[in-house]
């Protein structure tokens, strides 16, 4: 992101041979397009005096390094700590393309003296992208994920392939899921994943289809008004930020249809409740229970703000007729106990203030039990 502090590290595996790294030469570190590293890369050399004449687009602040050899762990390298990019300069666009398809490379290169011959190094960082706002970070994050999971080792840079089989697609997700959030997806997780990219499909076949560049994140879910990508970044958002532990120890089913949600809940006992990521709210969590008449109840989606105000499992307690958590069926309180936070107790506080806190609330099952409802004395200004 422009202007935002950033840090990077390169080592050079030649170690102490050669005695180069007894001159701890310096590493400077410059930005370029794709198209540039494109040229850089089919020269395949160096020339002297090359390094002022090198294609740029953009100013880097703190660009240069010394490299350091660690005796202890025999690593020859050098860091970055406050490397800053303060401009940018964006190539023509094609057609559609906008400025999160727009992939661009750190070039790092040195130099040393060996037996009064010159030495000259150079590597290319993974693609990166440049972004100017916080809405810009999903599809940003969807050009890096696909290129850094489906291109060649060896490649002109950066070349992707347009469409992927969904074996490859399943792997990808996974493994960002996973690295993420801590917790892989299993394979129920993943058949619903693909129900969700191919809805006229049966989850149960075979598998072969390809999910193209334009299916994963430019086209619009069916019915929807965001793309696969949006949807399953604002999961991994929502998972990370607000409901980490929860996920790990295996109380959030997550990914599995309304549909079945329902089936599964009108088959077990009044109580049992499960946690799924919602299908129409963007980066939402719902709960599904099932009720004294044997009904099933979704509650509307949290969203990652309103976890902000009440954490998941407040939520979860606050809710007396919830028992036994699918699929685990352990008990509420054993699943989510540890996740709860302390309650304030009725004392008053030395400045003579009462606590007070926000609970989740939700009519259609505390009548139902026939607890009584909050009220509230709104008066209006007499006119």
């Amino acid at each position: 992101k422009k202007k935002t502090k950033l840090v990077a590290a390169v080592r050079w595996l030649i170690g102490p041979q050669l005695g180069i790294s007894a001159n701890t030469p310096s590493v400077e570190c410059i930005i370029m397009s794709e198209s540039q590293a494109q040229r850089h890369s089919a020269q395949r050399n160096m020339s002297e005096g090359t390094a002022p004449n090198l294609s740029t687009s953009g100013d880097l602040e703190n660009n240069t390094t010394v490299m350091d050899y660690d005796n202890q762990t025999r690593v020859f390298s050098g860091t970055f700590r406050t490397l800053q990019l303060w401009d940018i300069k964006r190539p023509e666009r094609k057609g559609s393309e906008s400025v999160t398809d727009e992939k661009f490379t750190l070039l790092f290169h040195t130099s040393a003296v060996v037996n009064d011959y010159r030495i000259k190094v150079w590597t290319l960082s993974l693609p990166v992208v440049v972004t100017v706002h916080g809405t810009q970070e999903p599809q940003a994050w969807a050009t890096i994920t696909w290129d850094n999971a489906f291109s060649n080792i060896v490649r002109e840079p950066f070349q992707v392939p347009e469409r992927v089989i969904w074996s490859q697609m399943a792997l990808a997700l996974n493994t960002k899921f996973e690295s993420i959030t801590g917790r892989s997806l299993t394979d129920d997780n993943l058949n619903f994943i693909y129900e969700k990219l191919f809805p006229l499909k049966n989850a149960g076949g075979e598998h072969k289809e390809y999910v193209t560049w334009a299916q994963f994140c430019k086209e619009k879910l069916p019915e929807r008004s965001f793309t696969f990508w949006e949807w399953f970044f604002a999961i991994m958002k929502l998972t990370k930020e607000h409901c980490q532990s929860i996920w790990k120890a295996g109380s959030i089913v997550g990914f599995i249809s309304k549909p079945k949600a329902d089936e599964i809940l009108r088959q077990s006992p009044v109580g049992t409740f499960l946690l799924r990521f919602s299908d129409s709210e963007l980066g939402g969590i719902t709960l599904a229970l099932t009720n004294e008449q044997n009904s099933v109840l979704m509650l509307s989606p949290w969203t990652p703000r309103d976890l902000g105000i009440r954490g998941l499992a407040d939520r979860i307690h606050d809710i007396p007729l919830l028992l036994r958590v699918y699929p685990s069926n352990r008990s509420r309180d054993d699943a989510f106990g540890e996740f709860y936070t302390q309650r304030p107790n009725n004392t008053i506080s030395a400045d003579g203030y009462v606590s007070n806190t926000i609970i989740a609330f939700v009519p259609a099952i505390e009548n139902a039990m026939g607890t009584i409802a909050p009220q509230y004395d709104i008066q209006s200004s007499q006119q």
